[in-house]
């Protein structure tokens, strides 16, 4: 009785239609799909063309963190430059973003005006 009065049906009126359910269902669909299923979709177009845009000299990010320079890309791997003598191969689905020139220059006038401070 309780729910024929919050969907707003009479309760001597029988049970409800069957069409007073499906609006609540398609609207949590409706939510579900651009709150978790669109933003998904469009990280993993985004993803799928950093990976694709991949070049020699490219700085880069891993997943886990380890920043480095693309040194050569392979058809599943990347090998990265991450010191004067290291270097190290990824599976190229690990790159996680490029950082940009801007960080990087960003980084560098950080660390001089903190020198330049210092003295």
């Amino acid at each position: 009785m309780a729910l024929c009065l919050l969907l707003g049906a009479r309760p001597d009126a029988g049970a409800p239609p069957a069409a007073s359910y499906l609006f609540p269902i398609l609207a949590i669909v409706f939510i579900y799909y651009f709150v978790l299923i669109r933003p998904q979709q469009k990280e993993s177009q985004r993803h799928r063309k950093l990976l694709d845009s991949l070049k020699k000299g490219d700085e880069v990010v891993t997943d886990s963190g380890l920043v480095g320079t693309v040194v050569a890309v392979q058809d599943d791997f990347v090998v990265l430059k991450a010191g004067e003598n290291v270097k190290l191969k990824f599976l190229k689905s690990k790159i996680w973003n490029r950082v940009s020139a801007t960080a990087s220059s960003a980084t560098k006038d950080a660390k001089e005006s903190s020198a330049d401070s210092s003295d």
